[in-house]
């Protein structure tokens, strides 16, 4: 059975934010320095920081807020 929920992960060395969707697609959204701590927090799944941020600039930290909004809900 395929993974529904997509999978993320923090490279910090390259600043980007990777994004598993399926078993073969993986998406990678760079990020700014000031954007690190915003994604730390959303890693820890922080329902307050995805509140703020589920309409960030960035698509991947939309996508992550989201999909933490969507799982809690």
């Amino acid at each position: 059975m395929e993974r529904m929920q997509p999978f993320f992960r923090l490279n910090k060395k390259k600043m980007v934010l990777e994004v598993q969707e399926g078993k073969f697609k993986w998406w990678t959204y760079s990020l700014k320095e000031e954007e690190l701590s915003i994604v730390e927090k959303l890693m820890q799944r922080d329902f307050k920081t995805a509140i703020l941020n589920r309409h960030h600039d960035s698509k991947g930290i939309e996508l992550l807020a989201n999909d933490i909004l969507t799982q809690k809900g």
